[in-house]
């Protein structure tokens, strides 16, 4: 449906640079699989982690409530130090993703027009501007390690100190009288601890997926916003009832202005008339930029 949808805009849709025949390559061979991605299995898999939890929850109020509520009084901080480190690996996706969108252009249209690069002998040009891009991105990874190991030891932080305080309180409620009201036997300690904790770490895990459905949605709304353009010339439409009864190859135009979408300050052409009959040899002369190339492609579109 999106390659579709591409093939039915109108010949100045592609003329706008976000346009391009790399961007639109990226689109397809990008966005596409980001939102079949973060559907089917991800998303059963968000729903037992979640499910999980209740379920956990459940199950540690009923052996030990008292320690129950203060893992769960510490859980906010696991899934806090989880969404810290899974969106410092994430949270430059976008700039990144730019920056690799426009690399992937500039070699899309270096190896699509490598006759007119070799006789310019702009290949160094064209290799510097990728590889500016490119180091773009790499920079950015390099600034951020810091951050990623930060968050990373604070997420380790965390985890470690909920198995501290646990325990600590576990061993606290085991050694109490069996008549006071916070004292548990030793196994359902580690049944309230286990179902709670390591419930909170399926959630924390299953949230790593936050960022790819934020990059899906996003990814989404682009492709919808494409499929649900109206082309202003829609050439794939099978809408319309005017049939031509008789064709020949004449081809005539009168009064044509013209000027690139890109370049609405720049008219092409300015009250153009021209007309060819079939059987017929025109040749339009002129200099470079005068508009030669742009009839024969109105005529074309």
């Amino acid at each position: 449906m999106t390659f579709r949808a591409i093939l039915s805009q109108e010949m100045g849709w592609f003329d706008l640079e976000e346009n391009s025949s790399a961007a639109l390559s990226t689109k397809l061979a990008g966005d596409v699989p980001l939102v079949q991605g973060a559907t089917g299995v991800r998303l059963g898999v968000l729903s037992e982690a979640f499910f999980g939890l209740a379920l956990a929850v459940g199950i540690g109020l009923y052996y030990s409530w008292l320690l129950a509520l203060v893992i769960l009084g510490i859980i906010p901080l696991i899934l806090l130090s989880l969404y810290l480190h899974q969106l410092s690996l994430t949270g430059h996706a976008s700039n990144d993703h730019e920056s690799l969108v426009s690399a992937a252009e500039v070699a899309v249209e270096s190896v699509d027009n490598i006759r007119t690069v070799a006789s310019l002998h702009a290949e160094s040009k064209l290799y510097n501007q990728y590889l500016t891009l490119v180091n773009k991105s790499y920079r950015g990874k390099l600034l951020n390690c810091p951050w990623y190991g930060l968050t990373y030891g604070f997420s380790q932080f965390v985890l470690i100190s909920v198995y501290l305080v646990s325990f600590r309180f576990g061993a606290f409620q085991v050694t109490r009288p069996t008549n006071d009201i916070a004292y548990v036997q030793f196994q359902d300690v580690f049944r309230s601890f286990a179902s709670l904790v390591f419930g909170a770490i399926a959630i924390g895990f299953a949230n790593s997926f936050a960022p790819d459905y934020g990059r899906a949605v996003a990814a989404a709304r682009s492709i919808f916003a494409l499929l649900e353009r109206n082309s202003l010339s829609n050439n794939l439409s099978e809408d319309g009832t005017t049939t031509l009864s008789t064709l020949s190859g004449d081809i005539k135009l009168c009064n044509v202005f013209f000027h690139y979408p890109t370049r609405p300050d720049l008219m092409i052409l300015q009250d153009l008339n021209l007309e060819v009959h079939h059987g017929k040899s025109l040749a339009l002369v002129g200099p470079s930029g005068c508009g030669k190339s742009t009839v024969v492609s109105l005529i074309e579109r």
